[in-house]
């Protein structure tokens, strides 16, 4: 029997997961290591100062999460592909809120109230406010959060926390 054969397929095997593991390692290391270092750095910027003051915290998930004049709000910093190789980044602001109506009414309600404002376009939907900044490539974060808080006084929206909150149609 000819050794040649199992010896070449065995030096195969050996190349194709020394090369797997290298796509691996240079892959995982530069998308979770460098990149998220880089994101990081610029959620640190002068940009979010007002966030950092006000006690909103970097999630590891790259977003702040925080309360603010009793609400509580998400600031999702989001990536929108433009053309090969050029990104938009926009934040993309969340708070959650309660109506005193039943569901039905609720959903109506919201639907109402979704549209364009001074401070861009709002979503309301299954009792969270989703706000893209009208001025998305450099937005004044404590007017867009004090323009919405405005709104939902003014709608009398009830502050709800995230952990309190629970989609339209869950049992519990």
């Amino acid at each position: 029997m000819d050794t040649r054969f199992p010896l070449a397929l065995l030096n195969e095997l050996i190349a194709f997961i020394a090369i797997i593991f290298l796509f691996i390692g240079v892959g995982f290391l530069s998308e979770e290591y460098f990149l998220r270092k880089r994101k990081i750095k610029t959620l640190s910027s002068k940009k979010y100062d007002f966030l950092d003051a006000n006690n909103f915290r970097l999630h590891q998930d790259l977003y702040f999460e925080g309360w603010y004049n009793g609400f509580w709000f998400r600031i999702i910093p989001t990536e929108f592909p433009k053309s090969r190789g050029e990104v938009w980044v926009y934040e993309v602001i969340e708070a959650y809120y309660q109506i005193s109506a039943d569901e039905q009414e609720t959903e109506k309600i919201e639907e109402y109230l979704t549209g364009n404002y001074f401070l861009g376009e709002i979503y309301f939907s299954n009792h969270r406010a989703a706000v893209i900044p009208r001025d998305w490539q450099n937005p004044d974060l404590k007017e867009n959060l004090d323009g919405l808080v405005n709104i939902f006084k003014s709608e009398k929206l009830e502050p709800l926390s995230k952990t309190t909150w629970k989609p339209h149609g869950s049992k519990n």
